[in-house]
């Protein structure tokens, strides 16, 4: 048995001070339905070949969820960078819990996710506080103005003073670019755009965690109905500038084997059929969830690497179900964990990986650390995978509160590790 970063299954490569995932795209494709996706892949993988690289490289599922009240933009996209729920308050939660946001509008200054959510909450901590109080880089494009209630919300003058280690401000989102689509024709040019002002960065100054927002499936689907021609179109033009992101990653050696991709949706559509404000009809409340980057197993249902998470199948569940999915507001917390960083303070979206290894990450270097007690597991390292002579790590490995771990030092060689089950049972 191979367990990686989070658990994720999957060897992961480290040196002192950071995993191989050095740098997430977190994307968010507006209006994509799972539905849509797997029998566009399913009839016709050769006019989707980045969706599908990315389901057959990486792990996926065409069939998790988006929030269970509200099937709209706003509001979802909270959900994914919170790892709230929209307005349901999980009885298992032992604090206030949604983020509340309901509007799928931008009100304007001096309006923020913090004065118009739940009052509760007064301040809604996100991936970007996470990543950006840690001293690493955030940037934000999105092909809708109404995000601009995200930007202003993580701004200077909004964001949380940063009390982990180094102050590097409220000012929690580095690069930000928005720029509204600019009509419902086929093709709209400001997705294009946007991904020419996030390659530029990317290639230059390659941020730790870019959120990415394609707009062009919505628009499509409001204008000429989920499921038409032109709505498969707009998911094609979509699955080009994927493709362009991935051209970007493989030839850069700074990005390459050293970048992930999360992406998902906040819903889908149909329902009315050129509309998806009825979150109970199972085209709306289906969406994609992929992983996709180093260490990642290829060609998995996704639900199937974490303990807290089951497919569905077709259910319709709340924050309740003693069972849940896979869900677009998990996608910020997975995020963070391809980066090996801890979850957005306050957040109950909290997928759980299959026992393995979990990484905290710090500027000392790393801890690699799985639960205590099976005797059966233990770490091994490699330095090159090609000789596939793994090697126990018998020094340095301790036992502390339930926890057996082991810390990679700064100055360590990368290196690859993965905890092998070693009961004669199970074999490796």
């Amino acid at each position: 048995m191979v367990l990686g970063f989070g658990a994720v299954a999957g060897a992961f490569q480290a040196t002192g001070g950071n995993t191989q995932v050095q740098h997430v795209i977190h994307i968010s494709v507006d209006g994509l339905g799972g539905t849509y996706l797997e029998q566009y892949i399913s009839e016709s993988p050769a006019e989707f070949p980045n969706f599908l690289r990315l389901a057959t490289e990486g792990s996926a599922t065409f069939n998790a969820r988006c929030d269970f009240d509200l099937s709209v933009t706003e509001p979802n996209h909270t959900c994914m960078l919170t790892g709230r729920p929209a307005l349901q308050q999980p009885r298992s939660a032992t604090a206030p819990a949604p983020h509340g946001l309901y509007i799928n509008y931008d009100p304007g200054p001096p309006f923020t996710l913090h004065s118009i959510g739940n009052p509760q909450i007064p301040y809604k901590s996100s991936v970007f506080d996470v990543v950006h109080d840690r001293g690493y880089s955030t940037a934000f494009y999105a092909g809708k103005q109404k995000f601009d209630l995200i930007i202003r919300s993580y701004s200077e003058l909004h964001g949380a003073p940063d009390t982990i280690g180094e102050n590097n401000g409220t000012d929690k989102i580095d690069v930000h670019e928005v720029i509204d689509w600019e009509g419902p024709d086929l093709v709209i040019d400001n997705i294009p755009k946007l991904v020419d002002k996030m390659l530029g960065r990317l290639v230059s100054t390659p941020p730790t965690y870019t959120f990415l927002h394609f707009a062009n499936p919505d628009i499509a689907g409001h204008f000429y109905n989920w499921g038409s021609t032109l709505y498969r179109d707009a998911v094609k033009a979509a699955d080009f500038e994927i493709g362009r992101i991935l051209a970007a990653i493989a030839g850069s050696s700074a990005l390459a084997n050293r970048t992930a991709i999360v992406l998902t949706s906040d819903h889908g559509g149909g329902a009315p059929i050129n509309g998806h404000s009825l979150a109970h009809a199972r085209l709306v409340f289906t969406v994609p969830l992929i992983l996709w980057g180093p260490g990642v197993p290829g060609g998995v249902e996704l639900h199937d690497l974490f303990s807290n998470r089951f497919n569905p199948g077709p259910l319709y569940l709340d924050y309740n179900a003693p069972r849940q999915p896979l869900r677009n507001g998990d996608s910020g917390n997975l995020a963070l964990a391809m980066l090996g960083l801890p979850s957005v303070p306050g957040s109950i979206i909290l997928p759980e990986f299959k026992s393995g290894l979990h990484i905290l990450r710090s500027a000392s270097g790393l801890m690699l650390r799985w639960p205590m007690g099976d005797d059966s597991l233990r770490l091994e390292t490699i330095l090159d995978l090609t000789t596939g002579t793994w090697q126990p790590v018998t020094e340095g490995v301790l036992s502390e509160s339930g926890w057996t771990q082991y810390r990679v030092e700064p100055q360590d060689p990368r290196r690859w590790f993965r905890l092998s089950n070693s009961s004669p049972a199970e074999g490796q």
